[in-house]
């Protein structure tokens, strides 16, 4: 089942009721994608159509009637498929482009997607599932690396307060051996000695660890 989205807070409107609701949902998605390229100073790119899409599963006849109550639930735009979105599964970024994972409780969910687009200064693609918080963000790998850090510094002072983080996943070498790629980490020390207990070699990941 899918729903247009227009703004982060539509999203978490549209969320909110879900999970307010008894039909239960296996899994909740949307992607917010960009309209034009970002990280442009001063340019504000134009908010593009979003898609909310739930997934229901269980006996066809069950999964059909759960589909109606959440169509009425969704609105009149909702539509009832068989299949999912193209993007579904999918990142917002290709491999050249600087990856964000951000994690946040779904009530702040809004929140941070707010903050990536104000930090970058416009629409960025965000994907990810609204129902655990947990999304995917994709800022361009051509962008200055102090930009990039820029950004960084201002979404995670968002999610400071809000038990968020956001991670880089991946990025080109340079904007990658530039910027801080994990931000705040509770008890830094403590995690790195649980790596070293059960990771003595160092073989799993490496360079990809807090501090590497």
């Amino acid at each position: 089942m899918r729903r247009s989205i227009w703004t982060p807070l539509e999203l978490y409107d549209v969320v909110r009721g879900l999970l307010r609701s008894r039909v239960q949902a296996a899994a909740v998605e949307f992607d917010l994608p960009a309209s034009r390229p970002v990280l442009v100073p001063r340019q504000r790119a134009p908010r593009g159509p979003g898609t909310l899409a739930v997934l229901l599963e269980g006996e066809p006849g069950e999964v059909l009637e759960r589909s109606t109550r959440m169509a009425d639930l969704l609105g009149e735009d909702a539509a009832i498929r068989s299949e999912p979105p193209a993007w579904w599964g999918r990142y917002p970024f290709g491999p050249d482009d600087v990856a964000l994972r951000v994690t946040v409780p779904s009530a702040d969910l809004h929140a941070a997607i707010y903050a990536i687009r104000d930090a970058a200064g416009a629409t960025v693609p965000v994907r990810g599932s609204a129902g655990t918080g947990v999304v995917h963000a994709s800022l361009p790998g051509n962008a200055h690396p102090d930009r990039v850090a820029a950004v960084l510094e201002a979404v995670r002072g968002v999610l400071l307060g809000r038990a968020g983080s956001c991670v880089v996943v991946s990025a080109p070498p340079a904007i990658r051996d530039a910027v801080d790629l994990w931000g705040p980490v509770a008890s830094p020390d403590l995690v790195r000695r649980v790596k070293e207990r059960f990771d003595p070699a160092g073989r799993l990941a490496p360079g990809r660890f807090y501090g590497a």
